[in-house]
């Protein structure tokens, strides 16, 4: 069961629904006493869906790259660290592809894809460097080694 809440001019209306057509969100909100507990909101209104799963992604773009950023400047992350990160920008990439680029308008899913793609592109990046760097200090004990036994 679902209620539709809609104001005309100054006045509230109330009408029960089945189901309703939209995007669900799910508010994190304490319980109150004296308060109606709320499970999940659905909407309805389009610009109101563009700007709830904005900041849906906006916030998870966040936590992302708050991870990335800790992985990268970390000496002491592990390849299971940056697994993590990676799988993280993966699993946002598919929900961008499969959920938000019908319900977002084009501009706006290919800034969010945009920013996907350099999350992926920095952890690559980081992956790369940090192969180097252990191939470097590989061969320069390789060379100490070698050196040694003349």
């Amino acid at each position: 069961m679902a209620y539709q809440i809609e104001k005309d001019d100054k006045k509230w209306q109330f009408q029960k629904k089945e189901k309703l057509n939209g995007i669900t969100i799910k508010p994190k909100v304490k319980e109150r006493k004296n308060y109606v507990m709320i499970d999940k909101i659905v909407v309805v209104n389009k610009s109101f869906q563009q700007k709830a799963l904005s900041m849906e992604f906006n916030l998870a773009f966040r936590r992302i790259l708050k991870q990335l950023m800790a992985v990268t400047e970390n000496d002491d992350s592990t390849d299971g660290d940056v697994k993590i990160v990676f799988d993280e920008i993966m699993k946002m990439k598919k929900i961008l592809k499969e959920k938000y680029q019908h319900e977002l308008e084009i501009e706006e899913y290919h800034t969010m894809w945009k920013k996907a793609c350099f999350l992926e592109q920095e952890i690559k990046n980081y992956v790369i460097k940090r192969r180097k760097i252990e191939e470097y200090k590989y061969e320069q004990q390789y060379e100490e080694e070698r050196g040694r036994g003349r």
